[in-house]
């Protein structure tokens, strides 16, 4: 239990940290260090492939591009304007948050004594999925609750590949070989090259 606690108060010390430094590579930094604390409470609630995953994916890959974007970036700190000005925006969009989340989780939102999980099919899946191991019953929610969203996702970021990929072709003429056909097939049979 104090590892618990110990990771918890790390992830949450580390989260603030992010939020209030002033220099971005400290922040990309101790995102990493929250990362890692998020991980191990994962390992602590007994999600062992959730903690790897969340290591390889936000570690691993996120975090340091992160980090490359801010050291390429080169801010400069006297560039930044002060957080007051962010202010205002910020208590609202907080206020809006904390709103959200009263209606979200009060009960007349979400009535719990309407659904009886005892009859219900959930009851007899979710005891299904006591048997399997981690990554199992991770796969079995997945792939037949959730195929559609999981499915949704997959194109979402395929767009955003597509997106980023033509962005950044657009504006590049010198680096980007093209293929024109109409040059290909305006060819003459003296300019061609013949092995002999």
């Amino acid at each position: 239990m104090a590892l618990y606690y110990l990771f918890g108060t790390l992830a949450l010390v580390s989260g603030i940290i992010v939020i209030s430094s002033n220099n971005p590579v400290h922040s990309a930094l101790f995102l990493i260090l929250s990362f890692l604390n998020t991980a191990g409470l994962l390992f602590i609630l007994g999600a062992e492939f959730l903690a790897f995953v969340f290591l390889i994916v936000y570690v691993g890959a996120i975090s340091v591009l992160f980090l490359f974007v801010v050291i390429m970036l080169n801010i400069r700190m006297e560039e930044r304007e002060s957080p007051v000005a962010y202010l205002p925006a910020g208590i609202m969009l907080s206020l809006l948050v904390c709103a959200e989340l009263y209606v979200v989780l009060s009960a007349d939102f979400f009535p719990m004594d309407t659904v009886s999980l005892v009859d219900s099919s959930l009851h007899l899946f979710s005891s299904h999925l006591e048997t399997l191991g981690n990554v199992e019953s991770i796969g079995m929610v997945l792939y037949t609750q959730y195929v559609v969203s999981f499915m949704l996702a997959g194109m979402v970021l395929l767009v955003a590949m597509v997106g980023a990929i033509v962005l950044t072709l657009e504006g590049r003429t010198g680096f980007v070989h093209k293929q024109h056909v109409m040059d290909q097939l305006d060819r003459d049979v003296k300019d061609s090259i013949f092995l002999a």
